[in-house]
C-alpha cells in the first residue's frame, strides 16, 4: 500500500511538472517584454531594412521547436495522468490535476529522529512480529515434549432388591513422552537458536533502517537547497535575457545572443520546477522512511 502511494504521489508531481511547463512553452519560451523575438515584430523589422531576413528564419526556427516541445510534454502529460489514473484504480478515467507548484516550505518541521521514528515504521513491526512467532514456535516445540497428565472420574449406582451401592471410580493417566525426547530436545535448540537469530536480525535491519531515515533527510535538504539555487539561476538569468534584449534592439548584439539568452532562461525556469517536483519526491520518500 505504500509503495502504491508512493507512485501515486510521483506521478502526480510529475503531472504538476509538466502542468507547469506546457504553459510557459506556449509563450515561445520568451521572458515578459522580450517581444523582439515574435515572428510578426521580426517580419516586420526585416521588411523596414532595420534586420536581415537571416535573423528571421532564426526565430522562425526556434518558435518551431518550442512547438514542437510543446507537442511532446502534452503527450507525456497524458501519459502519466493515464498511469496516475491506473494506480488509483480509475483506469481509463480522465484525471484533472490543477498546475500549481509551490515553493517548499522549511524542512525542519518534517524531522523526526530516526530513534523515535524506528518503532512506527511497518518494517520495525514486522520485525517484532516475526520474533513473537519464534517464541511461540518454541512453546508449541516445549509442550510437545512434556509429559501429559489424564484425570477421569466416574459414579456407579445400582439398587437391587433393595439393597444400594454406591461406586466411584477414579483414573490417573501418566504419559511421559520418552522416544521423542532426543528428537524434541533438539527441536527446541533449533527453536532457541532461531529466536536468538531473529532478534540479532532485528537489531541489524533496525540500523539499517536508521541509515535509510538518515539519507532520506540529507536527500529532502539537498532537494531543498537546488530549489534556491533554481530560484537564484531564473533570477540572474531574467536580467541576462533582458540585457540582451536591449543590447539587440539598440544593435549592439545579434539575434543569436538574443537566442541564447532566451534558452537560458528558460532552461532556469525548466530546472526550477524539476527541482520542486524532485525535492517533493524527496519529501514523500523521507515520510515514508519515518513511518509516516
Amino acid at each position: 500500500m505504500l509503495d502504491k502511494n508512493m507512485k501515486m504521489k510521483k506521478y502526480l508531481y510529475i503531472i504538476l511538472a509538466g502542468a507547469v511547463s506546457a504553459p510557459s512553452l506556449a509563450q515561445n519560451g520568451i521572458g515578459a517584454g522580450v517581444t523582439a523575438m515574435q515572428p510578426i515584430f521580426a517580419q516586420a523589422a526585416v521588411d523596414a531594412g532595420i534586420r536581415n531576413r537571416n535573423d528571421l528564419l532564426q526565430v522562425r526556427l526556434r518558435k518551431n521547436e518550442t512547438r514542437t516541445s510543446r507537442i511532446q510534454v502534452e503527450n507525456s502529460l497524458h501519459t502519466i495522468c493515464d498511469m496516475l489514473a491506473q494506480v488509483m484504480g480509475h483506469a481509463g478515467e480522465a484525471i484533472d490535476v490543477q498546475p500549481s507548484l509551490s515553493a517548499p516550505e522549511n524542512t525542519q518541521q518534517y524531522y523526526l529522529s530516526p530513534e523515535s521514528a524506528l518503532t512506527q515504521t511497518n518494517e520495525y513491526q514486522l520485525l517484532d512480529k516475526q520474533i513473537e512467532a519464534d517464541k511461540l514456535q518454541y512453546k508449541l516445540s516445549v509442550g510437545k515434549n512434556m509429559p501429559s497428565v489424564a484425570v477421569g472420574a466416574g459414579y456407579l449406582y445400582n439398587n437391587v432388591m433393595d439393597k444400594s451401592q454406591n461406586n466411584l471410580i477414579g483414573m490417573l493417566t501418566i504419559s511421559v513422552p520418552i522416544s521423542s525426547w532426543w528428537g524434541g530436545s533438539h527441536e527446541m535448540k533449533r527453536q532457541k537458536i532461531q529466536i536468538a537469530s531473529s532478534l540479532n536480525d532485528k537489531q541489524d535491519k533496525s540500523e539499517l533502517l536508521m541509515v535509510k531515515m538518515r539519507k532520506a533527510w540529507n536527500d529532502m535538504n539537498d532537494a531543498f537547497k537546488q530549489v534556491d539555487i533554481a530560484k537564484e539561476s531564473i533570477a540572474q538569468s531574467e536580467e541576462n535575457l533582458r540585457l540582451n534584449t536591449d543590447y539587440y534592439q539598440a544593435g549592439t548584439a545579434t539575434i543569436s545572443d538574443l537566442l541564447d539568452a532566451q534558452t537560458l532562461y528558460q532552461q532556469s525556469r525548466d530546472k526550477y520546477v524539476e527541482s520542486i517536483t524532485n525535492y517533493e519526491v524527496k519529501k514523500r520518500e523521507y515520510l515514508q522512511a519515518t513511518g509516516r
